[in-house]
């Protein structure tokens, strides 16, 4: 490339304080001129530090206040705000990596390429982040079906697929994969490292906490309309998890009627039982961190109900937030595309 092509960092968070500066300065120590970047911070309603930490390091900060905050939101903010050409997203608790930006400018220097994802590192690489990581499937130098915490943009074609699904806790990026290349767009993964990453899962509670929000976004899914694969494979998982809860708790129920306790025990033994065959004879899956992950999450799905009947109650008690998911479209990315 004979000249590097000028980039809007678009930073999005809610209550990050404890990540801001190392994310501004990760940005900071990039290797790409400062005056070829915009910085722009979009925050989802903190009730931290956040925005005053922000003002410190980016050159435009916005508040985006609504029933329905969510990382989609944050992004599309920063996307129509955003001034040049080429758009990278930013988590705040991400720190990029120093040579990502430079490498992602020139794959998308392809005519062919409208977007680019890299490798992302958990900044605690064992116990229960460990965990939680090892199901992802493993990265691969190529065409992707979606970009992966954040990535890189060209402006245009984002726009053009109305940008992230605001409506989405979790998954908006898989689902923005689904309408970018059904549109025409190719996502690249390249195996250059684009940042690290604090999922925030240090210990027993923070995974309960993982399964509880799976089960948040699992009802919110369900609540969406929405035809596409995406959202018809997450309602088929949310009633299954229906499904199978009931069914578990009704057999419960029945035993403690009955007064038949000794065969609790016996129930949760059984089940091991059948989960372990299930993953390491049947789907084969002999990783002792990925076969555990299954496992748990598998023994926990009652945390995960139970997100969904709280997450379905808030819904349904909670009038702006219920007429918030049948907002497809954020009203800014219109008026741009109408321009």
């Amino acid at each position: 490339m004979k000249e590097l092509p000028f980039v809007s960092l678009v930073v999005i968070g809610r209550n990050e304080e404890k990540n801001l500066e190392h994310t501004f300065k990760a940005i900071g120590a990039i290797d790409y001129p400062r005056e070829k970047l915009e910085i722009i911070y979009v925050d989802s309603n903190s009730t931290d530090r956040s925005v005053e930490i922000a003002r410190q390091h980016a050159d435009a900060v916005y508040i985006e206040e609504h029933p329905l905050p969510s990382a989609a939101r944050g992004r599309n903010r920063g996307l129509v705000e955003a001034r040049h050409d080429i758009v990278h997203f930013i988590d705040g608790d991400v720190r990029i990596a120093p040579g990502y930006l430079k490498k992602a400018v020139e794959i998308l220097s392809n005519p062919e390429i409208q977007a680019v994802s890299g490798l992302i590192r958990e900044s605690c690489g064992r116990g229960w982040s460990r965990l939680v990581s090892a199901c992802w499937a493993a990265p691969k130098e190529g065409i992707a079906d979606s970009t992966a915490t954040g990535g890189t943009f060209k402006r245009e074609p984002l726009l053009r697929v109305d940008g992230y699904d605001e409506r989405l806790i979790l998954g908006e990026e898989t689902e923005l994969g689904e309408r970018f290349c059904s549109a025409g767009f190719t996502i690249w993964s390249t195996l250059q490292e684009m940042g690290v990453h604090d999922y925030g899962i240090h210990e027993f509670a923070d995974f309960v906490r993982y399964l509880y929000k799976d089960g948040r976004v699992k009802t919110r899914t369900m609540m969406i309309k929405g035809a596409s694969d995406y959202f018809a494979g997450n309602r088929r998982k949310a009633l299954s998890n229906i499904v199978q809860n009931v069914g578990l708790l009704s057999l419960i129920v029945a035993i403690c009627l009955l007064n038949r306790l000794f065969w609790l025990p016996v129930l949760l033994v059984a089940i091991l039982v059948l989960l372990f065959i299930k993953y390491y004879f049947v789907k084969k899956t002999r990783d002792s961190n990925t076969l555990l992950y299954f496992m748990l999450t598998n023994v926990l799905k009652p945390v995960v109900f139970a997100g969904q009947i709280i997450e379905w109650a808030g819904i349904v008690l909670d009038r702006p937030l219920a007429l918030a998911l049948n907002e497809r479209k954020m009203a800014l990315i219109k008026t741009v595309k109408a321009q």
